[in-house]
């Protein structure tokens, strides 16, 4: 049997300013982080309706696409000076990682 917690944190703006909030500062974050070639590339910042399941099966993660309303981001992270250097031994040249989100309220 699974048990599920569910915390609840009341907040002191609605839920579109959090959301106006958040993406400001994941800008910020991403801005500071930027240069000498390093730095966070959008590929595709587009919203997404899969209400009734049309979607399937994303073709980047494998994963089911969950049925609701949101936004689909996919990234590249250019952060080799960020990466520890045992990673680089490990992987080469390799100076970036790639994400893909979809987030939604």
């Amino acid at each position: 049997m699974v048990l599920i917690h569910e915390f609840r944190v009341p907040l002191h703006m609605t839920v579109d300013e959090f959301q106006l909030a958040q993406l400001y500062m994941v800008v910020n974050a991403s801005e500071q982080l930027t240069g000498d070639g390093e730095g966070v590339e959008i590929l595709v910042n587009e919203p997404y309706d899969n209400s009734d399941g049309h979607m399937g099966v994303s073709t980047v993660s494998g994963w089911v696409v969950p049925r609701n309303k949101g936004q689909y981001t996919r990234k590249h992270y250019y952060c080799k000076s960020k990466i520890p250097g045992f990673v680089s031994a490990l992987y080469g040249a390799v100076g970036g990682l790639g994400g893909a989100l979809g987030g939604r309220y």
